[in-house]
């Protein structure tokens, strides 16, 4: 779990950073060109985020004593 926090985290500085940059251009120059290459690496780091938190979804699902593991709860983890 912390690994894919960490990835996420790391998505979101990405993001910040490809943000900052766009930003400063546009202050610059009106029209900034660039390329929707630079969002590659936060939708890299954001899909193994979402991959590694599939099996903590999984466990999640599985444990049905307390009523956890209902279908109709686990159908709403990918929307949280």
């Amino acid at each position: 779990m912390g690994a894919g926090l960490l990835a996420l985290t790391g998505s979101m500085v990405v993001a910040a950073l490809v943000e900052g940059a766009r930003r400063k251009g546009a202050l610059q120059v009106p029209e900034v060109k660039m390329s929707a290459l630079w969002l590659v690496p936060q939708y890299w780091l954001a899909r193994i985020a979402e991959a590694l938190r599939v099996p903590r979804d999984e466990a999640y699902c599985a444990a049905g004593d307390s009523g956890a593991g209902k279908p109709q709860n686990c159908l709403n983890l990918p929307i949280v």
